[in-house]
């Protein structure tokens, strides 16, 4: 059964539900998803407009918080399932470390990387983002950035994951 609780912060104007829906006075919102997979929604009070996370507002409106936790936690891993039975408060630390979220950080961070000349041969196969930038003295980012198209090139190379 859908339970209806006033938005905290918003209250007369908004209202969210244990199931993760959010209305106004015109019915239902519309539910957008960040690039992270987060579901937000736009709400407006006093000509400002204010976006708002799903599972937090759920989180502030249905899940008491006696130890005054920060952050909210999505239990199945499934950050579409704003349902008040997958959410939780906790520390930045429980969060981080929950579930499989670490390994796949790690995994990311752990794939390989290929150094290229800027005619596209070969120069070294590196095991990580890291480990490639410490062999040319630059900092990850900049490689990163190679690899994922936001830059062209650097230290005089490009970079693609292997």
């Amino acid at each position: 059964m859908e339970i209806w609780k006033d938005v905290v912060g918003f209250e007369g104007l908004y209202k969210v539900s244990n199931l993760g829906n959010v209305k106004g006075q015109k019915g239902v919102l519309k539910i957008s998803t960040q690039t992270n997979g987060y579901k937000y929604v736009t709400l407006h009070k006093e000509g400002r407009q204010h976006h708002s996370l799903v599972h937090r507002l759920v989180a502030f409106s249905f899940l008491p918080n006696p130890n005054g936790c920060p952050e909210v936690n999505h239990k199945s891993e499934d950050k579409s399932d704003n349902s008040v039975n997958n959410l939780e408060w906790c520390s930045h630390k429980y969060n981080h470390n929950y579930g499989t979220g670490h390994k796949r950080a790690t995994e990311k961070q752990g794939r390989k990387v290929a150094q290229l000349t800027l005619d596209g041969e070969v120069v070294k196969i590196h095991d990580s983002v890291r480990q490639a930038a410490k062999s040319v003295n630059k900092s990850h980012k900049d490689i990163y950035n190679v690899c994922n198209g936001l830059r062209h090139t650097s230290s005089g190379y490009r970079w693609e994951y292997a």
